[in-house]
């Protein structure tokens, strides 16, 4: 067996007045909970080395992790945040807890006005650490370079909400449902801040990335709209930005409201940072929830409400709740109707049988009348055609206008002379030069 899973073994067996035996191995590079490396499990741990502390509290992890904290030769600050001391590094720096774990500064009596710097890749953010006599803590999702620092102007304040530093003790008038207004005045000198907002599951109550899809590399948890006295630039396009805004004013004003975060009914507490370049400042807390009525429609007939923590449908005229939870279903509108539409894309009951048809302005069945295809034969008075009528005598054949006298047989253009025997043509021999005829 070698050193590393020798340690592990007596780690996980051996005990003293309760506590975990500490067991040095190596000079005191691996011990149990004490050393610079640790194996923590589901059932949460610590691990402690040159004067920073990892807490990672129980269900922050789903499988067991190696933990190592080493010096690191990076230098953290930045603007006028200055690093005091040397920095740690905190591996690996690709885990992610479900709960947020804690880093804690041992003595930080070396800082007049203490602020944790936290280094992930090449971005650096500030925290304003809750302080426990000597001790300096923040709350932590990933791991990374770490660092005291003496703290600097932050970025800008938030006027509205009001923001807690300890994420553990939001009181009601810090938690939020739905969506909030914020009211924010940046430092002068960066006109172009980065607002972040992550969502930190306190509680562990939901299994599932509340900040993205993935691994919190981008923090679109929520969105941001209804800019006053700003424009929204850019938003989770790039880096941890939720968005990044552009003002125009002295200050500005919009309201946050979710994006990818889901239905959250247990509080979650929301990091609120501001962000220039690499350099983000964390400047607190407030709770969130977006209640059981978020992202629901109710079939989109009819409105969610809430009420003593529990969500119901106020369904719209001629819909009622239905079988599904938090949906409204037509309600058929048969009353005094024998057929027809139901008002639901269905027929009244009970229907037309046979040939009965429906009214569609009663809504009731009919007979209809015997339709006809020709003439009736008890309409046909025979008697109503009279033979005489006909008159046969009304012919009268001394009428004919036909004179036999004026009938000229020599209507073909030629005349006969009596007195020559011979016929005339006007035509014949005609000299059209003369007028003359021969």
């Amino acid at each position: 067996m070698d050193a590393r899973r020798l340690v592990r073994s007596l780690c996980s067996t051996a005990t003293l007045g309760g506590g975990a035996l500490a067991v040095g191995v190596l000079a005191g590079v691996l011990s149990c909970g004490g050393g610079s490396e640790v194996v923590i499990g589901p059932e949460g741990g610590t691990v402690s080395a040159h004067g920073f502390t990892l807490i990672v509290p129980e269900g922050a992890l789903s499988v067991e992790r190696t933990i190592t904290i080493a010096k690191s030769e990076n230098d953290l600050g930045r603007r006028d945040f200055s690093q005091v001391g040397t920095a740690v590094v905190i591996e690996p720096t690709d885990l992610q807890f479900k709960i947020p774990a804690v880093i804690q500064v041992d003595d930080a009596s070396d800082a007049e006005d203490p602020a944790v710097l936290h280094g992930i890749e090449d971005r650096v953010s500030a925290f304003i650490p809750v302080e426990s006599g000597s001790q300096a803590q923040a709350h932590i999702i990933r791991l990374g370079d770490f660092a005291l620092a003496e703290a600097g102007d932050l970025l800008g304040e938030f006027a509205a909400p009001e923001l807690a530093i300890d994420p553990t003790s939001l009181s009601d008038m810090q938690t939020h449902t739905g969506s909030l207004t914020m009211n924010f005045t940046p430092d002068t000198a960066n006109p172009f801040s980065d607002i972040v907002l992550t969502a930190y599951d306190m509680a562990g109550a939901y299994n599932r990335p509340l900040n993205d899809n993935s691994d919190n590399s981008t923090h679109c948890g929520f969105s941001i709209d209804n800019v006053s006295g700003g424009a929204v630039t850019a938003g989770c396009v790039s880096g941890l930005i939720s968005s990044s805004i552009q003002l125009n004013s002295s200050s500005i004003e919009f309201d946050v409201s979710p994006f990818l975060i889901d239905k959250v009914d247990t509080p979650v507490a929301v990091l609120v940072g501001v962000g220039s370049g690499d350099f983000v400042t964390n400047i607190g807390y407030f709770g969130f929830k977006t209640g059981p009525c978020f992202k629901e429609t109710c079939s989109g007939r009819g409105m969610c409400v809430e009420s003593g923590g529990s969500a119901s449908c106020m369904c719209n005229d001629g819909y009622a709740p239905g079988e599904e939870p938090l949906s409204c279903a037509c309600v058929p509108q048969c009353d005094g109707k024998q057929c027809g539409d139901d008002g639901c894309g269905g027929s009244c009951a009970p229907g037309c049988s046979g040939e009965d048809v429906c009214n569609s302005e009663t809504f009731q069945c009919e007979t209809p009348e015997p339709m006809t295809t020709g003439p009736d034969p008890t309409t046909e008075d025979p008697t109503t055609e009279d033979p005489t009528t006909e008159d046969p005598t009304t012919e009268d054949p001394t009428t004919s206008t036909t004179d036999p006298t004026t009938e000229d047989p020599t209507t073909d253009g030629s005349t006969t002379d009596p007195t020559t025997g011979g016929m005339t043509d006007t035509d014949s021999d005609s000299d059209t030069d003369t007028g003359s005829t021969t």
